[in-house]
């Protein structure tokens, strides 16, 4: 089971914002679905209306042509030439035959059923005594309509119309009989055929199919590929349209019943000829909306990049190198970023600050720790004036002068509060001027730049001897006197030391020269260091200062 352990997490807020903009385009794509649907149906109710109104028209001009037929039959009947038999009815019927267009051929028969004259010619050896037509009007008298049948001799579906020609006693003397042929189901075929490719279907009461057209053209009826159950369903069927499924495709037939001629229309067309344009049309428009869906998302996603995510890498990022104690670092975004964006960046910004403050603040004097003094000596470079020359700058370490008692007397409490108001008045004398840290303990550092000073050593001494004498007055606490004095070690950059980090040691060192000295002092110079040069000025660092590199800088920040 490969998927056994997988365990969901957070999506990413990429592909979060993919979810987002498909399901924006759901909607869309469900509208369509429903439009498919709906045209789908308007579509199908239409092709079931144009059916059944095209079998209304077949049925209706099969009826015109009876009544066309019924009307030139009483015509011709009372013409002296049909009634008498004389030769002139085969020129007559002809000609008639000729101007009728809808008539495939009239003959007159005698009451054997056999041709007296016709418009055709070659149809002397015919006889129409077998016709059920020619019975009925034999035995009824009256004019009777065949059922749609096959022409002996065009071969082309016809109905028959027969009507009795009597003598002057009222007895039956001849037939007359015209074939009228179905020429309309042809013009029908062509509409059914131009709109959904289907075809028209002729069936007489014994469910036999007469015709199947297909546009001007015609099948036997061995090749319509409509089955006899297909034609019985077709017969008994009491709605105008009916939807029958063969051999896996669904037909929609409308359907006309004449009982005049026992004649069946039937328009037929496959149910996919009506859909399948709607749903290729459909797929097209679903393409370009893809198309469309795709552009947009992948626009939306862009323009997510540049306002959005790379401003969320950007925060992560900063995060990631604060988790690393990178201190100092600072969110920046782009104009382009989201305006939350930025809101959130310059929040993140003022607790990086805050963080930063309590991070380089000695939280028992208040003023900057060891952490910020080492951040200081490695970002602080080698500055120049205007005129190119490098700003000297003092380092001060300053140590207190009898506050060991303080703590072992008084205890580590009351060693705090003389430590805060020692930080205080260094702090007062430092004023705008310098910088001043806690090492730790009783420890302090200052540092200075000394911009224009004609002896910078001779300044940094001065500033180092005003430190000295604000401690000498001693500390006031709660009524209780503490006298604490203070040793002043002093280096300058770059007369001592080229880096701060060696201006430290060289500091330290001359502290421990003033200590020796008798305390309460300044010393601007180790005899002993500076004679040695800055050549162990790393064996020196080790052990007073940490790995600097460990918190996050290095002399590349």
């Amino acid at each position: 089971m490969a998927m056994a352990g997988f365990q969901r997490g957070p999506a990413r807020l990429r592909w979060l914002l993919v979810a987002i903009v498909a399901l924006a385009a759901l909607p869309v794509f469900a509208l369509y679905l429903a439009r498919l649907n709906t045209s789908n149906e308007r579509a199908l109710m239409e092709a079931r209306d144009f059916a059944q109104l095209l079998a209304r028209s077949g049925a209706t001009q099969q009826q015109n042509l009876v009544v066309n037929a019924r009307g030139l039959a009483e015509a011709l009947r009372h013409v002296p030439a049909l009634q008498h038999h004389s030769a002139d009815c085969k020129t007559l019927l002809s000609e008639v035959n000729a101007k009728t267009v809808w008539a495939s051929s009239l003959f007159l028969l005698n009451t054997k059923g056999a041709p007296i004259c016709s418009s055709r010619t070659g149809s002397q050896r015919l006889n129409f005594s077998d016709r059920q037509y020619f019975k009925d009007a034999m035995q009824t008298g009256e004019f009777v309509v065949s059922e749609a049948i096959i022409g002996r001799i065009t071969k082309q579906p016809v109905v028959a119309t027969a009507l009795p020609v009597k003598n002057a006693i009222g007895e039956i003397a001849s037939v007359l009989v015209i074939g009228a042929e179905l020429n309309w189901i042809s013009a029908l075929a062509d509409a059914v055929y131009e709109r959904y490719r289907g075809s028209v279907l002729a069936i007489n009461a014994e469910g036999g199919l007469i015709s199947r057209h297909q546009r001007s053209g015609r099948a036997s009826i061995s090749e319509t590929g409509t089955s006899d159950d297909t034609l019985k369903k077709l017969l008994q069927a009491r709605t105008p349209v009916v939807e029958i499924e063969e051999d896996g495709v669904t037909r929609i037939f409308g359907l006309a019943h004449l009982k005049d001629t026992q004649l069946t229309v039937a328009v037929a067309f496959d149910r996919e000829a009506v859909l399948g344009p709607i749903r290729h049309a459909f797929l097209v428009d679903l393409l370009w909306l893809l198309l469309v869906a795709a552009g947009s998302a992948g626009l939306a996603l862009t323009v997510a990049e540049f306002s959005v995510l790379r401003g969320v890498r950007t925060l992560n990022n900063t995060a990631l190198r604060l988790k690393a104690g990178r201190m100092g670092t600072r969110v920046t975004l782009s104009p382009r970023v989201a305006t939350e964006l930025h809101e959130l960046a310059a929040s993140f910004n003022s607790m990086i600050a805050e963080f930063e403050r309590l991070a380089y603040l000695d939280r028992l004097t208040g003023l900057p720790n060891r952490r910020f003094l080492e951040r200081q000596m490695l970002t602080r470079g080698m500055e120049r004036d205007k005129r190119g020359n490098l700003i000297p700058e003092a380092l001060l370490v300053i140590d207190l002068d009898g506050f060991k008692p303080v703590n072992d007397i008084f205890g580590h409490a009351m060693g705090d509060k003389v430590l805060t108001a020692v930080a205080r008045r260094i702090a007062a004398v430092a004023s705008d001027r310098a910088t001043v840290a806690r090492l730790g303990g009783d420890e302090f550092v200052a540092l200075i730049a000394l911009p224009g000073a004609i002896d910078p050593r001779a300044s940094a001494r001065a500033f180092g001897d005003e430190i000295r004498l604000a401690l000498t007055e001693p500390v006031d606490i709660d009524g209780n006197m503490f006298p604490v004095g203070a040793s002043v070690g002093v280096a300058v950059v770059p007369d001592d030391a080229e880096t701060l980090a060696g201006a430290l040691v060289v500091a330290d060192a001359a502290l421990y020269e003033a200590k020796r000295l008798g305390r309460n002092r300044v010393i601007d110079q180790a005899p002993s260091l500076v004679s040695e040069g800055e050549a162990d000025y790393d064996g020196l660092l080790e052990g007073h200062w940490t790995n600097l590199e460990l918190i996050g800088y290095d002399d590349k920040k």
